[in-house]
């Protein structure tokens, strides 16, 4: 037998079997079926859709990870550093008092 016709005779599962296997919530499984990054098959007379495990398996790992961004804000770069203490003693009430 051929990869080929090996491949097609595979299990297809359901949604919320994928995402057990992956350990994610089926509705992430939907979201990455919507942007491409797992392959699905709707069988027809069904409602829902079908995954190969070995293909989600396979996207899996081909994700990549994601990189560590600066921050914006009071954090990253641009952040404005206060001297805490300094700042303590100019909001002191009893000095003003």
């Amino acid at each position: 037998m051929s990869d080929n016709t090996q491949s097609r005779r595979e299990p297809l599962v359901t949604v919320e079997a994928a995402a057990a296997q992956i350990g994610v919530h089926p509705r992430s499984v939907r979201n990455y079926i919507s942007k491409g990054l797992f392959p699905a098959y709707r069988i027809p007379g069904t409602r829902g859709v079908r995954l190969k495990l070995s293909e989600v398996n396979a996207a899996m790992r081909l994700i990549p990870a994601t990189t560590a961004r600066a921050g914006m804000g009071s954090f990253g770069p641009n952040a404005k550093i206060i001297d805490l203490p300094r700042r303590i003693e100019a909001y002191n009430p009893e000095r003003d008092a």
